[in-house]
């Protein structure tokens, strides 16, 4: 994994807890699955792939199949802000020390641009280094996902501390543990284990060696096992099921390719068939909000409101419930669509504000008329523009689920007190 020397300018002068986002992503989910994670870009970006970091910042990407997966090139584009850059903290001096530190790993030199390893690395979570680095080992007998997951889940109530997470998926048999285990053993100082093995003999062999080394262990699956047990009286089979064959995993799979489908208004099949209609102006996000959604299984459909352009009909038909209007505030916007206009090369033509697409005094008519638009439908608006990925998805599902039980709630006219 190679940066370029722009992408290194701007994970200079990123908001630390946005380059620390896009430092992860490109530790693990790029560097792992490029094709998985991002998709494919025209025009003049052609050969160049984006993957999305929350719901208005992409990574660039150069995939040398060649070579993977030393020589992927990958160029963050230039940052969207809001706010307090410094994530809260104002201490500039602070930021000034932290982005030397940065720099000193991203320097400008080829040999340099190469991505270093999770403990080499500077975290950019906070102003200063954490005091303490903890590197959380997930042994499970599947993908790992539910130890990182609350993994991830407990790193985030540690503002302060650097949380690596260490997976060791797959793991049946005892020449897999003990695999495992001689990578704890190697360096355990800042260790903890979270284990996720349904198989008795297993789990004991991971405890007895936390114990022997003495590094925590949690066993995450124990808990459920019991409180199920506790009420049915039955007991697990402890067979390693593909949890991703789930009885939903084919639903997911369709509620994506809807998605895709169903994207910016190319809208290939009826709205009665998606769970969820989001509607905005371009560049609030719709698209990274629709593919995650789908995602989780969701099937669901976006569509741009445009000025001077009449919104489909299709969408006055649609059950009122589903929809969810987007907005953004219009400075952000304008960042946004700037460096849009930016990456496309037009920014010499109308002072780069391609009549009115990246003119802020456009931009508040605009998200004018689409709020009109809005209102019409009777959807309600979510704000995302200091929203992550992952909660606008949450509140999107909370207000369709909301709606939905209170339409289905609702007496028929034939239901309806009569006199």
């Amino acid at each position: 994994m190679r940066f370029t020397p722009p992408a290194v300018h701007i994970l200079h002068t990123l908001p630390p807890r946005l380059a620390d986002a896009v430092l992860r992503f490109c530790d693990e989910p790029l560097a792992t699955s490029p094709y998985r994670v991002t998709k494919p870009l025209g025009n003049e970006l052609a050969g160049l792939r984006a993957g999305y970091v929350g719901v208005g910042f992409r990574v660039l990407v150069r995939v040398d199949d060649d070579a993977r997966p030393a020589t992927s090139c990958a160029r963050p584009t230039a940052p969207t802000r809001t706010g307090d850059d410094s994530g809260g903290l104002a201490d500039e001096a602070a930021l000034r020390d932290r982005r030397s530190a940065i720099a000193r790993h991203l320097a400008d030199g080829p040999d340099q641009w190469l991505l270093p390893s999770r403990r080499d690395r500077p975290s950019l979570a906070g102003m200063a280094a954490p005091e303490r680095v903890v590197d959380i080992h997930v042994v499970a007998d599947s993908t790992g996902d539910t130890g990182a997951r609350v993994a991830r889940a407990v790193g985030a109530q540690y503002p302060d501390l650097e949380v690596n997470v260490v997976r060791h998926p797959r793991i049946h048999d005892v020449d897999g543990v003990d695999r495992a285990l001689e990578t704890l053993r190697e360096d355990h100082a800042d260790a903890v284990v979270f284990v996720t093995l349904v198989d008795v003999g297993l789990n004991a062999r991971v405890a007895a060696t936390c114990a022997e080394l003495g590094v925590p262990c949690a066993d995450l699956m124990a808990p459920a096992l019991d409180a199920v047990i506790a009420r049915t009286g039955l007991h697990p089979a402890r067979v390693v099921q593909p949890v991703g064959l789930a009885a939903d995993y084919f639903e997911r799979i369709h509620a994506m390719e809807f998605a895709v489908a169903n994207d910016d208004g190319n809208l290939t099949d009826s709205l009665s068939e998606a769970d969820v209609v989001l509607v905005g102006a371009s560049r609030t996000g719709k698209t990274p909000l629709s593919m995650y959604l789908g995602y989780l299984g969701y099937r669901t459909a976006n569509v741009p409101l445009v000025t001077g352009v009449a919104p489909p009909d299709e969408l006055f038909q649609a059950a009122p419930w589903k929809i969810v209007g987007l907005t953004i505030d219009p400075e952000r916007l304008l960042a946004i669509r700037r460096r849009r206009v930016s990456l496309m090369g037009a920014q010499a033509q109308d002072g780069g504000r391609l009549g009115g697409y990246a003119d802020l005094a456009r931009i508040f008519d605009e998200l004018d008329d689409v709020a009109r638009i809005q209102r019409r439908l009777g959807c309600p608006v979510l704000d995302t523009t200091s929203l992550a990925l992952e909660e606008a998805a949450g509140r999107v599902i909370e207000l369709v689920s909301a709606r939905r039980r209170a339409h289905l709630a609702a007496p028929t006219p034939m239901e309806g007190p009569v006199g």
